[in-house]
C-alpha cells in the first residue's frame, strides 16, 4: 500500500494536473485513456540517460534525478508490440 501510494505522488509530480486524457507515446497512435487510473495493459515508460549502471537506483531516484528524459505511457498494443521487439535480458 504504501508503493502505491508513493507511485501515486511521483505520477501526480510528471503528469500535469490539468491533463484530462493520457495518450499513448507511440508515434501515430491515438489511443487515450480518462482520468488517474490507467487501465488494464497500460504500461509506463520511464527513460533516462545516465553514465553509470544505475541497476541499483530507485525509481524514485531516477523519476527525480538529472538524467530523467522521459514518462510516459504504451497502450495495450504498443506495449505488447515492444516487449516483443525487445531482447530477454536472461538471453543477453
Amino acid at each position: 500500500m504504501r508503493l502505491r501510494r508513493w507511485h501515486s505522488e511521483v505520477a501526480a509530480t510528471v503528469r500535469p494536473p490539468d491533463l484530462q486524457s493520457t495518450v499513448c507515446c507511440w508515434r501515430g497512435c491515438d489511443a487515450t485513456f480518462e482520468g488517474k487510473g490507467k487501465p488494464e495493459g497500460w504500461v509506463n515508460l520511464l527513460t533516462w540517460a545516465s553514465q553509470q549502471s544505475d541497476l541499483d537506483r530507485t525509481i524514485g531516484e531516477i523519476v527525480f534525478g538529472p538524467y530523467h528524459t522521459r514518462h510516459a505511457v504504451l497502450c495495450p498494443k504498443h506495449a505488447t508490440e515492444l516487449a516483443r521487439s525487445l531482447r530477454d535480458p536472461g538471453s543477453a
